[in-house]
């Protein structure tokens, strides 16, 4: 994907949530103006989610995204831990 700004995309689904009215609670908060994150930003030449001016649990967070239909992608996003990297979430994006 090539270096784009400010992409309007939203959280979808978080695996380890089993339960259901954690899951319906969370869906909500994640469609809010609430919710911390709101899209994502492509710039090749920086560290992305290592950047020293994020919060030291985002520099935690490597994702994949793959095009899943003409400007859309569907993104992976996986926490590193000490035992190793998790699934945290899945996340869409588009460009409209």
């Amino acid at each position: 994907m090539s270096s784009t700004a400010g992409l309007p995309g939203r959280m979808l689904a978080v695996p380890r949530v089993q339960k259901p009215h954690v899951k319906a609670w969370l869906d909500r908060f994640s469609k809010s103006p609430l919710f911390p994150w709101q899209g994502k930003t492509f710039k090749h030449e920086t560290a992305d989610h290592s950047h020293d001016g994020n919060a030291p649990v985002v520099r935690k967070v490597k994702d994949e995204v793959r095009e899943v239909a003409p400007r859309v992608w569907l993104g992976l996003a996986y926490l590193t831990m000490r035992d190793g990297e998790h699934l945290a979430c899945f996340f869409g994006i588009a460009k409209s």
